[in-house]
């Protein structure tokens, strides 16, 4: 696992490695002390930072990622949400 990283919510791995390729998946907004708080942008900040030590332990940089799937509790983070995806 990257270093940083929390455990993950249930009885998968952050990633695998597979046919050449590196699935990531389950990453939640939650730091050593829980849940990083209630807004968008730092929920969003903290699961790209782990997607990118995730990556990183890999020695994979952000232009090899193929998909991303980011699932939000409303249509109205999305603006927020892709803002910082965006700076990505």
């Amino acid at each position: 696992m990257a270093s940083g990283l929390t455990n993950p919510g249930g009885h998968y791995n952050h990633a695998v490695a597979a046919g050449g390729f590196l699935f990531v998946s389950g990453l939640l907004p939650t730091g050593a002390d829980g849940p990083v708080g209630p807004a968008i942008e730092v929920q969003a900040q903290c699961v790209l930072e782990m997607l990118e030590a995730i990556l990183g332990a890999e020695k994979l940089g952000k232009e090899r990622v193929v998909r991303c799937t980011a699932y939000l509790s409303g249509v109205e983070h999305w603006p927020a949400f892709n803002r910082v995806y965006a700076e990505f």
